[in-house]
């Protein structure tokens, strides 16, 4: 019989993935600070100490839940 370990992860309570560095309030005002022209990407990568593709998927899936809402009666 195999015994599966547990990953250190899951020994400290966590199911899986890293802990996100942004929490749900930062990523919103970069994603608005971004498409509203106040500042660049790649200075709100510095601003936060993010990589330049971590801004862009933060303003993608900011895009992404506005255009849900906006679709929904």
């Amino acid at each position: 019989m195999h015994l599966r370990r547990a990953r250190p992860s899951q020994v400290r309570g966590r199911l899986g993935g890293r802990r996100r560095k942004l929490d749900a309030k930062k990523r919103l005002e970069i994603a608005e600070s971004v498409l509203s022209g106040r500042k660049s990407g790649a200075e709100m990568a510095r601003l936060y100490n993010i990589s330049e593709p971590t801004v862009s998927r933060s303003v993608a899936a900011y895009r992404q839940t506005r255009r849900t809402h906006e679709s929904q009666p």
